[in-house]
């Protein structure tokens, strides 16, 4: 087995840091073309729901870190 697969994590990432580099990634992927805005952000607002995110930060965090993100990509 892989070394890095069996040491234990010394930092486990928060929820909502695995959301903005989520939203990172797709927002890249978007801008790239490899993913439609509808598909990006509904797979985002998805993880945010599964991951409660949502009732750690609310919806209009949420919704600021999507535009922050995306952004730069979007008229």
């Amino acid at each position: 087995m892989h070394a890095l697969a069996t040491r234990p994590s010394a930092h486990r990432p928060s929820p909502l840091d695995v959301f903005v580099l989520r939203c990172w990634a797709r927002a890249s992927l978007y801008a790239y073309g490899e993913l439609s805005l509808h598909d990006a952000v509904d797979a985002l607002q998805e993880h945010a729901e599964q991951s409660d995110l949502i009732s750690l930060i609310g919806q209009d965090a949420v919704q600021a870190i999507l535009a922050f993100q995306f952004g730069a990509y979007t008229c």
